[in-house]
């Protein structure tokens, strides 16, 4: 995480100059201009930050989102009922974890999974201003990737001749969510 934010720090560092004339200066020599032209140099750096954490780091993040989330619930919930939930949505969350998917990993295979909170059906009514608590119970998902997701994939790797700036856009525009797999409750 550290890491990510050095990089970032200095690659916006180094996209700064004090004027327009020495801006100017800079780009007039033929390396830099090239190193702009292939995208080396001004990158939008939000974007591509962005898709280093969501894609390459997801899980580092993951870890660090889930740890806090659980000491603010701990406030609420005893610690049972905080684990499971920590966990169900540790297990939800882990599931959009794009990068390991489009590394190769299969994903014509289906999970099993077993939730204490029906994370699923509380997103879908999220308008509703229910809490989480009260999709308490047993619930069993398959969770699997439709046709619709698989062509997701293929044309994704069409999308551009530059296969990070195809998943940056992915993620900039939420076209990511197309990808995400289905959760499809047992009976």
């Amino acid at each position: 995480m550290k890491e990510n934010y050095d990089n970032f720090m200095r690659e916006t560092g180094e996209e700064l100059f004090p004027t327009k004339e020495k801006l100017i200066e800079f780009y007039s020599k033929d390396k830099n201009y090239d190193d702009l032209v292939r995208g080396i140099k001004g990158d939008n750096l939000l974007r591509k930050y962005k898709c280093i954490i969501l894609s390459e780091n997801y899980d580092s993040y993951l870890k660090l989102a889930i740890e806090e989330a659980g000491k603010l619930i701990r406030e609420k919930l005893s610690k049972e009922k905080t684990d499971k939930l920590i966990d169900n949505l540790e297990n939800y969350l882990s599931t959009r974890n794009m990068g390991r998917v489009l590394s190769g990993q299969n994903i014509s295979e289906k999970k099993h999974i077993k939730l204490f909170y029906d994370i699923p059906q509380w997103l879908k009514h999220a308008d509703s201003n229910k809490l989480l608590e009260e999709f308490e119970g047993s619930y069993s998902y398959n969770v699997v990737f439709s046709a619709d997701s698989k062509r997701g994939f293929d044309n994704f790797m069409n999308m551009n001749k530059d296969r990070n700036l195809s998943l940056q856009i992915l993620y900039r525009d939420g076209g990511i969510k197309n990808l995400w797999p289905d959760w499809i409750k047992e009976n």
